[in-house]
């Protein structure tokens, strides 16, 4: 509820409103259990983010995010992730 609330500051109404257009905000979000690493190879030896390696890794997670049950940010999935970082 406290990533929703994050991205809720930066809907219409909200105190960061006009900070980015609305388009730029994500429609869904995927909290994931495992950072992007080098050795993962999702992140290369300058630290930028590999997306075609990133894309291959949580393609599975990604089509979910396209589901009504994965555009909701208190998704099963998501729940799953955050108890194996906490």
């Amino acid at each position: 509820k406290q990533i929703q609330a994050e991205i809720d500051a930066y809907l219409l109404d909200g105190p960061y409103q006009n900070m980015f257009p609305q388009r730029w905000l994500p429609a869904a979000i995927a909290v994931l259990d495992e950072a992007f690493t080098e050795e993962n190879k999702l992140v290369n030896s300058t630290m930028k983010v590999v997306r075609g390696k990133v894309v291959e890794y949580h393609q599975e997670r990604l089509d979910y995010l396209y589901t009504p049950e994965g555009k909701n940010i208190l998704n099963t999935k998501n729940y799953t992730s955050i108890s194996k970082l906490f």
